[in-house]
Parts: C-alpha cells; structure tokens; sequence
C-alpha cells in the first residue's frame, strides 16, 4: 500500500485544514513504512515536510496554473511514484484518477451560509465544483457526526460511502507551569495580564462582532472587569474592517488587542495565559480551538451549533451565538464565579483527552485500507 497526500495547504500559514494535514500526515508516518506514505505539494516533497515547514520554498503558494497541475501533472506524478490512494485533506483531489481517491470535507459553508462568503469567486467555484468531487471521490471523510449530516444534505452522496474521523489535539497542548516561557510569549505579542482569548480566522461566521458587543455589556455590568482585555488573534480576513468600526463606535480600542496569525508552536503558552477561550462561531464542521484550549486547561465558552455541541459536549459553556445577552451573561459568569470556572476547567481537561490525532491517524488508516479493498468505480 502506497499512500499519498495532497500537502498544498502546508505551504501557508495554517489555519484548521493545514493543521489537520500536518498532524495526520505526521501520525500517519509513525504507523506506517517510510516508503507507504508521500506528502505532495506543487513540486513534489517526498522528503519530510516536517520538521520545519517553514523551509519550504514560499514561491509555489499562490502558483497561478495549480488547477492545471493538479488535474493533469499530478495524476501522472501519482502513477509513476506508485501511489495507490490519493487523500486529499481539502476537497481538491483531481477531477479524474487512476487509483483510489480519499477526500475529507470539514465543513459545507458553501452551501449552508452563502452570506458568510470571504471571496465570491472562490464560493462560486466550490459550489459547483464540490458536488463533483463529491462524487468522483471513492470514500468521504467527515471531522464530526455534524459535519457528515451537512454533507448528506447538500451533496448527492450515499451514506454508506461517509466515515467519521475526529480531529485530534498534539500533546504539546497542556497545562504549561513554566513561569519563564509563559512571561516570554506574554512580550512577545505585548499581552496583557488577563485577558478573553479569541482565535481563529477574522471572517464574518466567526461571530467577532457580537462578541465584541457581548464583552461590551459585561464591562458595562461591572466595570471592574475592565482589566480583562479581549484578544483577537487569527489572520485578518474580510471580516476585519467591519469588526474595526464596531470596536471605534463602542469607544474600546484599548480593550481589545490583535495579535494577527499565531504560529502553532506559541498556541499552547497563549492558551496558557489566557482565562478564558471565547467561540461563538455560527458555524464549524469540528472546532478545533475549544478542544485545544480545554486540553491546556482554560475553560471555553462556545456557540450552541451542532457540531460544538457534539465535540465540546457538556464541558464547555454554550451560548446562542445570535444573542450577545446570552453571550455577555455566560462570559460574565465564567469570569466572576470561581466555582463554576473550576468545574468547567476539569470538566474541558477531562473531555480533551478523548480526542488525539493518533487516534484520527489510525481511524483515517481504516478508511485507506477499506477503500482499497473495493474495485475501483468505472465511472472515475
């Protein structure tokens, strides 16, 4: 068995897919021989992309011909290498293959909010092009029960050809005691002592607007609170400019602090100094950033949209996303009641640990193996 990987999305900072990628492709070479697994990016890196990322050459990112190359030079690079199965971590497999093909879908944003778009080429293309790739695709995998119902609903797929495969979180996600790096990573993206951690993305579906107005109304309740900032850290998106004004029209520039993208190395000691993880996201297929906070202790305070239901379950607070009183009211509590922040820190720390990627290694290997066990579709 020879299983490649289309690693494209480990050439940008990485935001929830390259994260996905990396950890799956670097579990997966723990189990399996080194010549079973290869990791693709324009060029073809067969080496190990891992560790460090960050030496790979920049200059293929934004290739203007990658649709080209991935429909046509790929599949070719594919057969000569011997590759039997081709999974392709973000829905972009090439349009027709040889050998077994393997797509996991994160999420169906496209299709469920057109209005939280961040580009409309790009939703436009992913509109028309998913239900084909959907379709050409031997086995789909799903990163939670409610992203696979989404899936069902908007792409003509059968059930049966649908896997759940939970993301994971790495061991360096932990309670970090160590005074000295904890202190570092505060000056270096200038930190205050206390504050509300947001992360991810800042794009209109993560909900940053009604999030800054709910901090608002908690200030508001009890001013006291003011020495708890609220940190933004994520890329800046299309979201930005809008969620700049609301901040200027509610008068809290010096509450709130961005730090822009977070590499994933620092991620562990930012959650580390945060109190509290705030995630209203009006929509996710998983949510990684709840699972990864809870694993370093931090209690999390979530939107009550199927997919954080399913993954945080009862560990973390959950709000309507919609209504900033109800996300005011549950932050303010968190942050007063030490009784019941302590609760929901056990509680986080406990769940976490259901979720590992060598888990989602070995789950997504069953997938490969059941796939190339079934003849290949003559429609493909």
């Amino acid at each position: 068995m020879r299983i490649g990987i289309n690693g494209r999305l480990l050439l940008k900072e990485k935001t929830g897919v390259g994260n996905y990628t990396e950890n799956l492709y670097r579990h997966l070479k723990k189990i399996l021989p080194e010549d079973e697994i290869l990791l693709y990016d324009d060029e073809r890196k067969n080496e190990l992309l891992y560790p460090p990322l960050q030496k790979i050459q920049k200059r293929w990112i934004r290739k203007p011909l990658y649709l080209l190359w991935l429909n046509f030079l790929f599949p070719s690079l594919l057969k000569k290498d011997g590759v039997d199965l081709l999974h392709s971590p973000n829905f972009t497999p090439p349009l027709h293959l040889n050998i077994k093909s393997v797509v996991t879908f994160h999420d169906m944003v496209f299709f469920k909010f057109p209005e939280l778009r961040d580009s409309y080429l790009y939703w436009k293309y992913s509109v028309k092009i998913t239900p084909i790739l959907a379709k050409v695709a031997d086995r789909v995998i799903a990163i939670s029960e409610s992203a696979k119902k989404d899936i069902l609903e908007y792409l003509p797929i059968d059930e049966g050809k649908i896997d759940v495969v939970y993301e994971g979180v790495e061991d360096s996600f932990r309670p970090i005691y160590d005074q000295e790096n904890l202190e570092d990573c505060r000056k270096r993206y200038n930190l205050p002592s206390k504050f509300i951690l947001s992360l991810g993305a800042i794009e209109p579906r993560k909900n940053l607007i009604n999030l800054v107005k709910a901090y608002a109304n908690v200030l508001k309740v009890n001013s006291q609170l003011s020495e708890i900032k609220l940190v933004i850290a994520g890329k800046r998106a299309s979201g930005y400019a809008e969620l700049l004004k609301t901040i200027k029209d509610l008068s809290f520039q010096d509450q709130i602090i961005f730090t822009g993208y977070i590499p994933e190395a620092d991620l562990p000691l930012i959650y580390n100094l945060a109190k509290v993880l705030a995630f209203p996201s009006l929509y996710e297929g998983f949510g990684l950033p709840p699972i990864e906070a809870m694993a370093c202790g931090i209690p999390v305070l979530v939107s009550n949209i199927p997919a954080l239901r399913e993954v945080v379950g009862d560990a973390g607070g959950l709000v309507n996303p919609l209504d900033t009183g109800d996300i005011a009211k549950s932050l303010y509590n968190l942050l007063t009641d030490s009784a019941l922040y302590s609760k929901m820190r056990g509680r986080g720390l406990s769940r976490s640990k259901f979720f590992s990627w060598e888990r989602c290694a070995r789950e997504t290997l069953k997938v490969y193996e059941k796939t190339l066990v079934v003849p290949k579709s003559d429609t493909h």
